[in-house]
């Protein structure tokens, strides 16, 4: 069940062409999923909003694993979110806003001069 891993979750994801979402628990190095007939929608719902964070239209984050957001290196107007794990995953356009306000930003780094 979902609502009883909720604090391992790390994000839940559409499975593109079916009524499926992927949820991904724990670290990167023992990632694990798991398939449940749901739907995105359906999941934000159930859940508070501090619990689960949409950041596109198939993508939910558990934000307790967000690490930082940073713009994109190829497209510096889009962002990307940074998970604890290392893992990265894309903003959608119009949750932009929404991550930038909720998380911290990535600092650019700098060369001492």
């Amino acid at each position: 069940s979902i609502t009883k891993n909720l604090k391992n979750i790390t994000y839940i994801q559409k499975d593109l062409g079916s009524n499926y979402c992927q949820v991904y628990f724990g670290k990167k190095s023992r990632k694990e999923k798991k398939y449940f007939r749901t739907t995105i929608l359906s999941i934000e719902n159930y859940f508070p909003p501090e619990q689960l964070l949409q950041i596109q239209k198939s993508t939910i984050v558990n934000p307790n694993y967000v690490h930082y957001y940073a713009p994109k290196k190829e497209s510096p107007r889009k962002l990307q979110v940074i998970l604890k794990t290392g893992e990265t995953l894309d903003v959608g356009g119009s949750f932009v806003d929404h991550v930038a306000r909720t998380f911290p930003r990535k600092k650019p780094t700098t060369m001492p001069v």
